[in-house]
């Protein structure tokens, strides 16, 4: 059961971007949240794909800004339908418990005509402000994921992509990562200690874990790189 759980309703505003010369515009929506969070409480973000970016920052709360862009153009006929598709998609955000946060990334569901759910020809992009304690648990989907600033423990599971975290990481943290497919790079502190990377198949894995840690740092792809810094 969860306690205290609400869901934010995020402003949404969708307009024809500026329209090229043959009279035709992109179409794009954008929607942005808060919501309150403890220090050291706990994110988890879910179901997001293309372009993710979580920024730590000094505030308790999580601040969300969302936006899904059209790839292609439409006549001034045609932009109405085309904002009712980019409308589908969108971000929810949700207090799980007094010190856990929860957002979720809203696409619409794969069918017969759409076997990829119509998320061709959109491009989604997520910036989140979180507080710099905070635990970040990540899933997401096809697309970037990139980390920055957190003191916390962090928890990166990718699909198809890049995952950045640019940590500081040191000998404090124990790092776990690893790739089906493609490469792993780390800061030159981290290349000197530990499991060295080892080729699993055409993927990569590291692991350190430090006697006593101060926190713990995973990241996990299924196709694509990680860089951890």
């Amino acid at each position: 059961m969860r306690s205290a759980a609400f869901v934010l309703a995020a402003a949404l505003l969708a307009t024809p971007v500026l329209a090229d010369e043959a009279g035709e515009s992109p179409v794009a929506v954008t929607r942005s949240l808060s919501v309150p969070l403890s220090a050291d409480g706990k994110l988890v973000i879910d179901e997001t794909w293309g372009e993710l970016e979580v920024v730590a920052w000094d505030k308790a709360e999580v601040a969300v800004e969302f936006d899904a862009r059209s790839s292609k153009t439409y006549p001034a006929e045609k932009l109405a339908k085309a904002t009712e598709k980019l409308q589908r998609f969108g971000v929810e955000a949700e207090a799980v418990s007094a010190g856990e946060v929860r957002v979720t990334g809203l696409n619409p569901s794969a069918s017969l005509g759409s076997p990829f759910g119509g998320k061709s020809g959109v491009q989604t992009h997520y910036k989140l402000r979180v507080p710099r304690g905070a635990t970040l648990v990540v899933r997401h989907g096809v697309g970037s994921v990139d980390v920055k600033g957190f003191t916390g423990d962090v928890d990166v599971g990718g699909g198809t992509g890049e995952v950045n975290l640019d940590l500081g990481l040191g000998l404090e943290s124990a790092v776990e990562a690893s790739t089906r497919v493609g490469d792993i790079q780390l800061p030159a502190v981290l290349r000197e200690v530990g499991d060295s990377k080892r080729r699993v198949l055409v993927g990569e894995s590291y692991s350190y874990r430090p006697t006593t840690a101060e926190r713990r740092v995973v990241a996990r792809l299924s196709v694509g790189s990680i860089e951890l810094r």
